[in-house]
């Protein structure tokens, strides 16, 4: 399965960030709740504490498994803060409930009006929220205007328009365009690649760049990236001439061979990361000749470190 592969692929970063953004809003919440928790029963809010940790800020599945990790913590809080509670909360519900006793349809119409109005406003807050954290940052002259009209409608001076978002929307694009080649990079250094050309445009202009395991000597795989179409194509190349000779065939089926095992795995980190592909066409190995490069066109690769810093504090780090 290691013969020349064509994949589509489709940017999904922002709901990475968005992921990002909830988890960290449960941590805060449930920050809160530990403390209300410590109150009346420190020992347990301090175990719950130190059970929490995130494995990966930047993993698709380390995040909601965190995400449920926070929620059961939640629930696990609420249930004792019921019960050591039970008696002031039933008496309070009692004295609220005799409180909000009326009569008067026209009063309750008139709520039900505003409650919808409220809730279409709160929709537009939220979503235009999203979209500025999503913006990055506001770097450019568009950048800095689309903010500001956001920050707007977050205010409530402002009304969120389809323009609005579209060109918000536009902008957020292009963010992802240009941090997919950061992940790429990445994600091929996390596997014990080293790798040549330019990935900070990759997804963005399109391009080719070359990726070895160490020891590979003069065979590389070759990544194609088509922005406008969406797809990337991986095909292992050859610093040397053509030879059809059997005992150099040989040697291309062993080295296509050993870029099996990783393939998957890197579309399986890529996915995880925000960029989610299918195979559109693969070959097996020796289906097609490992195309051959001349000496002047081997790429100079070289050993990346990895540049994501995971900084986030999870709740058993923090004091």
């Amino acid at each position: 399965m290691s013969g020349p592969k064509v994949s589509q692929y489709k940017l999904q970063l922002r709901r990475l960030r968005k992921m990002k953004r909830e988890t960290e809003n449960l941590e805060r919440k449930l920050e809160a709740e530990l403390s209300e928790l410590a109150v009346y029963d420190n020992t347990s809010a301090s175990t719950i504490k130190a059970s929490l940790c995130c494995g990966d800020w930047y993993d698709e599945q380390a995040l909601q498994e965190y995400q449920n990790c926070l929620e059961k913590a939640s629930f696990i809080i609420r249930d004792k803060k019921v019960r050591i509670q039970k008696d002031a909360d039933t008496s309070f519900i009692k004295k609220m409930s005799d409180l909000t006793k009326s009569d008067s349809d026209s009063i309750e119409s008139v709520a039900e009006v505003l409650a919808e109005i409220a809730e279409v406003t709160q929709m537009d807050v939220k979503e235009a929220s999203d979209l500025l954290a999503d913006l990055g940052i506001a770097n450019t002259a568009e950048k800095i205007s689309v903010a500001k009209q956001l920050e707007a409608v977050i205010s409530g001076s402002a009304l969120l328009s389809k323009q609005l978002r579209e060109n918000a929307e536009s902008i957020i694009a292009a963010r992802d365009q240009e941090e997919a080649g950061d992940i790429a990079m990445e994600t091929l250094a996390e596997l014990g690649y080293d790798v040549s050309g330019e990935f900070s445009t990759l997804f963005v202009k399109g391009g080719m760049v070359h990726f070895q395991k160490p020891g590979w000597k003069d065979y590389y795989v070759r990544m194609r990236v088509s922005p406008e179409e969406h797809f990337f194509n991986l095909n292992m190349v050859r610093v040397g001439t053509p030879d059809d000779s059997r005992e150099q065939k040989a040697n291309d089926a062993e080295m296509e061979h050993a870029w099996c095992g990783d393939y998957p795995r890197m579309l399986d980190e890529l996915t995880r990361h925000g960029i989610v592909s299918s195979n559109t066409r693969a070959l097996d190995p020796g289906a097609v000749a490992v195309q051959p490069i001349p000496e002047s066109q081997a790429p100079v690769v070289s050993k990346q470190q990895k540049q994501r810093k995971n900084t986030r504090k999870s709740l058993s780090m923090q004091s």
